[in-house]
């Protein structure tokens, strides 16, 4: 359900609902009585049915009430600055809400169970987009009941109806789906990336360290009685401590990671630590904790002292291998897009011929009913680096030029299937020493042209048969998109075989891409782009999705689905790069789709973060420098230690394995390193954690 784990919240002895704090000591059932907890305040104004609650950095809390289907937000000290949201269906309503969580930004993400989808609010209330809808494919929900946000800001969605758990990017671009055999009853990642999920019908909470597939179960049974069994909510704190909440004693368990209750406390009633019907709890800081007690229409803020653990080390955060960044304006039915350098992006529309440029200002620079232009139809726009333009004019059968300013120049071709003829052209590509490549798509061939529209030759032929490894390399059935790469091979998309080939500029297969035997297998690609690192981009309309492989033709990612939100593709036209920049266009949409994709975090994403502190070593007659160093020294060796000891790895192995992240002088002098170890180490070693 939530949560993102923020700073310490301020207390205040006056405020609207301020409560003088009351101080008792509550043991465990060993007597321990080393934790003490405080009743600081209650926040009820205006609530009835509290859910979940979450706080931001700034110490406001949010509380979620099922009842109402309303937020309200209330300052650290209790008072109430704002409440937004309704019962209904519509963009910004609710129904039946179940869990809120806080993005790094502050917005505030909910799951509208009621409703089949998560929406993202500002914390004003001004609502931003919705994720999801009704439905069974990746990226719909049945009954999205939990919502969670990890520490470098990825949203989890877990769906009660269909045991996944689906991630989203931190602006909401659909990433993936986990299947799970059992339900999780709640969700919630600590400081180190760690995730773990609540599942009380078999009575334990599965931990995954961070990056890895391996979980370790940590379970809490005494004298045969197991209260994990009646938890309905977790959370970690600031340590690594874990809180439930033990539904049928209406109480509170403090467990350590080996699942061993440190304390408890709370019963029924209406008094202060008391509760009826406590439905989520949230740990705010190693310090406080918040309990949504909803029969008692309050959330009780309480604070807990006495542990003498140290706080976890957060992961070093990095920015997202891919996200939403923005929508550009194009008009209706686009088909094609490009992206020119010192231009802008140039759209095209089927239905009126109209080109559309985006760059420092928004220029229409043709359509063809306004001109002479006639275009019937076209798919496919390829735009020089002056701006000229060729068009497939796909209705007309015929390849338009023209101008930079989008008047004609001259076109040729005609529908048959002779030299020089078209059958719906789709697709057009020019090399580097200018030659023409027409894709004459229901010819099954490719055609080659000079600068001028000279026919020259062309290559392929209809696909006939199709063997255990697909269709015969060098026929087509249905070629469209083609594009040039940087070393002068030419990019085909083969529609109907579902596959990309690569030829030389004579004709030559080079290499299939999306064949049955490769990684990646394509349902109906309907585009693709190159980038200038020879990454590829693949717009798969028949699984709403895009594909990324790098320059070697593996599987990188892919995003994009059926669900709303922003990356919700149900008719993918066309894509297209530059810069770090991924563009998509959509049939159903009048905007063009923008995302920031950065191929060297995903190295990042494949490495274990490690962060520790060390006191500047004390040597009166060195210097700062003589100083520091001797410090960073020291604890590189004592990491290469821990990695040594925690891993498994022997000692004269580590240094092979560490690399330096960083090195940080703090302010009050200290030195921060910040080490990775290879995800597949990690990932052993935890698997023997798990066997344990």
């Amino acid at each position: 359900m939530k949560r993102y784990h923020v700073n310490q919240i301020k207390t205040s002895k006056i405020g609207i609902l301020t409560i003088l704090i009351v101080t008792f000591v509550l043991v465990s059932s060993k007597g321990n009585c080393e934790e003490k907890v405080s009743f600081i305040r209650e926040l009820k104004s205006g609530i009835e049915k509290p859910v979940d609650i979450a706080v931001s950095s700034s110490g406001d809390v949010y509380i979620l009430d099922e009842s109402t289907a309303k937020i309200s937000v209330f300052t650290s000290e209790g008072v109430l600055k704002v409440a937004f949201g309704e019962k209904g269906s519509q963009l910004g309503q609710m129904y039946k809400p179940k869990t809120i969580a806080l993005t790094r930004e502050g917005d505030v993400v909910v799951a509208d169970t009621g409703n089949n989808r998560v929406q993202v609010f500002r914390p004003s209330g001004e609502v931003l987009y919705e994720l999801g809808n009704e439905g069974s494919v990746p990226g719909q929900f049945k009954s999205p009941s939990n919502v969670a946000i990890d520490m470098l800001g990825y949203i989890y969605v877990v769906d009660d109806k269909t045991n996944k758990i689906l991630k989203f990017s931190p602006h909401g671009a659909f990433l993936s789906e986990k299947q799970i055999e059992e339900t999780p009853k709640d969700i919630v990642f600590d400081k180190e990336q760690s995730m773990y999920l609540l599942f009380n019908e078999s009575g334990r909470i599965v931990k995954y360290p961070q990056g890895s597939d391996d979980a370790i179960d940590i379970t809490n049974v005494e004298n045969g009685y197991n209260p994990l069994y009646y938890a309905v909510a977790l959370d970690v704190d600031e340590r690594g401590d874990i809180y439930i909440i033990e539904s049928n004693k209406n109480k509170i368990v403090k467990l350590d990671q080996d699942g061993k209750a440190l304390f408890s406390f709370g019963s029924r009633g209406e008094g202060r630590g008391q509760f009826d019907l406590p439905e989520n709890i949230t740990a705010a800081s190693k310090d406080k904790i918040l309990i949504a007690d909803a029969r008692n229409k309050r959330v009780q803020m309480m604070q807990v002292s006495g542990s003498n653990k140290t706080s976890l080390h957060p992961v070093q955060y990095i920015t997202p291998v891919l996200d939403y960044d923005s929508s550009i304006y194009a008009g209706e039915n686009i088909v094609d897009i490009r992206f020119v350098k010192k231009k802008g992006l140039y759209s095209l529309s089927d239905t009126n011929g109209k080109i559309l440029l985006k760059g420092e200002n928004k220029s229409l620079i043709a359509k063809a009913d306004e001109n002479v232009l006639g275009m019937n139809g076209p798919k496919t726009i390829y735009v020089y680096n002056d701006g000229k333009m060729i068009i497939a004019d796909t209705g007309n059968n015929r390849i338009q030029f023209l101008n930079e300013d989008g008047t004609s120049q001259y076109s040729f071709g005609k529908k048959g299937n002779n030299t020089s003829e078209f059958n719906s052209p789709q697709g057009v590509a020019v090399s580097k020493d200018g030659y023409i490549y027409v894709s004459d798509t229901k010819n099954h061939r490719i055609q080659v042209f000079s600068e001028e529209g000279i026919y020259l030759n062309s290559f392929g032929r209809l696909t006939e048969t199709i063997g255990e490894s697909g269709a015969e390399p060098g026929t087509f059935f249905l070629p469209k998109d083609i594009e040039f790469d940087d070393k002068d091979q030419l990019y085909v998309l083969d529609y109907k075989n579902r596959r990309i080939q690569v030829f030389d500029k004579d004709g030559k297969v080079l290499r299939v891409i999306g064949s049955v035997l490769d990684e990646v297998e394509f349902k109906e690609p309907v585009d693709f782009t190159l980038d200038e690192n020879g990454y590829l981009y693949i717009a798969d309309k028949g699984t709403n999705k895009i594909y990324i492989l790098d320059d070697k033709g593996k599987y990188v990612m892919e995003f994009g689905s059926a669900g709303k939100g922003p990356s919700y593709f149900p008719n993918l036209t066309s894509i297209e790069s530059n810069d770090g920049k991924i563009y998509v266009s959509d049939y159903m949409a009048d905007s063009i789709k923008v995302f920031s994709f950065d191929p060297n975090v995903k190295e990042k994403e494949e490495r274990v973060f490690m962060t520790r502190v060390f006191p500047v070593v004390n040597l009166k007659s060195s210097t700062e420098e003589i100083k520091r160093k001797m410090t960073q020294n020291m604890a590189l060796k004592r990491i290469q230690q821990e990695v040594s000891e925690l891993y498994n790895v022997d000692i004269d192995g580590v240094e092979s394995i560490i690399k330096v992240e960083s090195e940080e002088v703090l302010s009050d002098g200290n030195i921060s390193i910040t080490i990775s170890v290879p995800k597949m180490i990690a990932d052993k070693n935890i698997d023997q954690l798990s066997k344990k």
